[in-house]
C-alpha cells in the first residue's frame, strides 16, 4: 500500500507524514484478530481514495501547516494525532463525528475517544498510536518489547487500548454522540520494532510485510556505525523519514557525541540516506534500566 516512490515526490513534510500514517504498514500482524487492527483492505481503500486529495495538498499546504501551527509539539503522538485529525476534518469522502473526545463524570475524566468517523456509511470507531518498541529477551512477550525511554512497553500498550480504550464506544456519552449508529472499534498502530542486532528470527505476529530495524546498545554501537553510512533522525521527524529521509531532517553523526545524544534523545533513531527503509537504534548499555 505504501509506495515509496509517491511518497519521495512529495515535498512538505507535512503531507509525507500524513501519507507515511495511512499508508505505512502495521509493524503487527493485521491478520492477528487479538490486536484489532483496522483491516488492511479499509485503510487500502481510503488511501487509494485520497491520493489526489493528498497532491492537492501538497501543491497548497498553507491551510494544513496553519493548522499544525496552532498547537505546535516536538511529541511524536501529538503531532501524528494532529495529522489525522487534519486529514479526517478535510477529507471530502469523510466525515468526523468526533475527535479527541472526553468522557467525565463528576469531575473525573473516565477515558477519551481518539476518533470516530464515517466511511462509505459505515462508522468506525479508532483508537491510534505511532510507538517504537525494540525486543529484549523473549522476542515472543509483548511485554519483552520496550520503548526508547525504558518506561512503555508493547504489553501495557495492548492492554490499555484493547482493554480499556476500545471499550469506551459503549459508554452512555458516546452513545449519546452516535445517535443511535452502529459503530466498530478498532486499533491503528503505526511505528517500527527493532531487533538486537544480528538477530534473524523474528516473532510470529509481526508484520512480514513491515521493515524492522536492528539495535544496538553503545558498547556494541560502533560496529553498527562501521558498516554503514548513517545519520540520525531528529524527533519528531520519525515517521515519513525511516522510509525516505529528508536531507533537511538528518543529522551527521560525530561518534564523540554519540553518548550525549543518547542521554539527551533517550536513543539515537539511524537512518542511512538515499536507502528506503533503512533505520535503526543505539541506545546506552544499562538500557531499559535507566
Amino acid at each position: 500500500m505504501l509506495d515509496p516512490e509517491f511518497l519521495c515526490r512529495l515535498k512538505h513534510q507535512c503531507t509525507r507524514d500524513l501519507y507515511w500514517l495511512l499508508a505505512a504498514p502495521y509493524p503487527l500482524n493485521p491478520s492477528e484478530s487479538y490486536f484489532r487492527l483496522f483491516p488492511m483492505e479499509l485503510m487500502s481503500e481510503i488511501v487509494s481514495s485520497h491520493l489526489g486529495f493528498i497532491n492537492k495538498l501538497d501543491r497548497a499546504p498553507d491551510d494544513f501547516i496553519s493548522y499544525l501551527a496552532t498547537k505546535p509539539t516536538r511529541r511524536l503522538g501529538i503531532y501524528a494525532e494532529r495529522l489525522l485529525a487534519f486529514f479526517f476534518e478535510s477529507s471530502p469522502h469523510i466525515e468526523l463525528i468526533a475527535y479527541s473526545e472526553q468522557i467525565i463524570r463528576s469531575g473525573e475524566t473516565i477515558g477519551e475517544i481518539d476518533f470516530i468517523f464515517e466511511w462509505k456509511g459505515n462508522c468506525y470507531h479508532i483508537e491510534f498510536a505511532v510507538k517504537y518498541f525494540l525486543g529484549t529477551a523473549e522476542l515472543n512477550d509483548y511485554n519483552q518489547w520496550i520503548g526508547p525511554s525504558g518506561s512503555d512497553s508493547l504489553g501495557i500498550k495492548l492492554d490499555k487500548v484493547l482493554n480499556r480504550q476500545l471499550p469506551l464506544v459503549e459508554e452512555p456519552e458516546i452513545q449519546d454522540i452516535l445517535k443511535g449508529r452502529s459503530c466498530t472499534s478498532y486499533f491503528i498502530l503505526k511505528g517500527k520494532f527493532f531487533l538486537p542486532s544480528g538477530t534473524i528470527e523474528q516473532p510470529k505476529w509481526v508484520n512480514s510485510s513491515a521493515s524492522m530495524g536492528e539495535y544496538a546498545r553503545l558498547s556494541e554501537g560502533s560496529a553498527l556505525l562501521e558498516r554503514c553510512s548513517f545519520q540520525h533522525l531528529v524527533r519528531p521527524n520519525w515517521l515519513s523519514d525511516i522510509t525516505c529521509p529528508l536531507e533537511a531532517n538528518v543529522k551527521k553523526i560525530m561518534n564523540t557525541n554519540m553518548e550525549q545524544l543518547i542521554v539527551q534523545l533517550g536513543g539515537v533513531h539511524l537512518v542511512q540516506p538515499k536507502l528506503v527503509n533503512k533505520s535503526n537504534f543505539i541506545v546506552l548499555d544499562e538500557w531499559p534500566t535507566i
